[in-house]
């Protein structure tokens, strides 16, 4: 082979690659922007505000965080209506609604789907409306937000640009809009309801008393004072852990 044919042969080689190169570029850049629109949530920082159009009761209302203020809110993002977990944990909830209510707790889902798929989803889910058929209610004791523009999902970093739907989020938020904790789990895996009973409460005793919570606390138990003092004393300071 002459130097002009192995030269274009080189020529079309880095060609070739340069136009892959581009498209692995162009679909990481794509990924990467779309992360970009998200913001980071930390805790002990405050919760982003937000407004949406929401199923409630049965009709649509104009949903704010803000209007939540001075209570102890559960925000929970999920894939979608129509689809296999999430059900499940919508009927969890209402089922257990009453439990947040004794502790002061407002709850509000979030999905991207549009306000007539959730009527739809509320009145044709079994689990739905058997949980709604249990607790004597006709309609969710919660806003259903949409968020078919992912605004929100964004702002709380839950939005999956791949799917195009939000993953499995949860927010305990404070009564001055602090957020006190958070999980996020994808779509194949659905939420322990008591842990997050369990968890608010914790950061109710928190707040109120000022002492920390150990690994496993439960409501009625002691606390930590998070002193210099008790550092390093902490397995004497709590009950004793029975053998097997």
């Amino acid at each position: 082979m002459g130097c002009t044919a192995k030269a274009s042969l080189l020529s079309l080689a880095l060609l070739v690659a340069c136009f892959a190169g581009s498209g692995w570029a162009a679909e990481n850049n794509v990924h990467e922007s779309a992360q970009e629109d998200m913001s980071p949530i930390i805790v002990d920082h405050l919760a982003p505000n937000f407004e949406g159009e929401a199923y409630v009761d049965g009709s649509v209302k104009r949903v704010k965080l803000s209007d939540f203020k001075g209570k102890w809110i559960l925000l929970c993002f999920y894939p979608g209506d129509f689809t296999y977990v999430c059900a499940t944990e919508v009927a969890g909830v209402i089922e257990g609604y009453s439990k947040l209510e004794d502790i002061g707790v407002k709850a509000v889902a979030v999905s991207e789907d549009s306000l007539h798929s959730h009527k739809v989803w509320v009145e044709t889910s079994p689990a739905i409306t058997d949980a709604l058929q249990k607790t004597n209610r006709k309609f969710p004791p919660f806003p259903m937000v949409s968020d078919q523009t992912h605004v929100i999902a964004k702002l709380y970093g839950v939005y999956d640009p791949n799917t195009g739907v939000a993953t499995r989020g949860r927010f305990i938020i404070d009564p001055d809009f602090y957020v006190r904790g958070y999980e996020v789990l994808n779509a194949t895996v659905g939420r322990n309801l008591d842990e997050t009973y369990r968890q608010v409460q914790a950061f109710q005793f928190v707040r109120d008393t000022g002492l920390v919570t150990p690994a496993g606390w439960q409501p009625g138990e002691p606390g930590i004072a998070p002193t210099i003092e008790n550092a390093g004393r902490i397995k004497m300071l709590l009950p004793a852990i029975e053998g097997p």
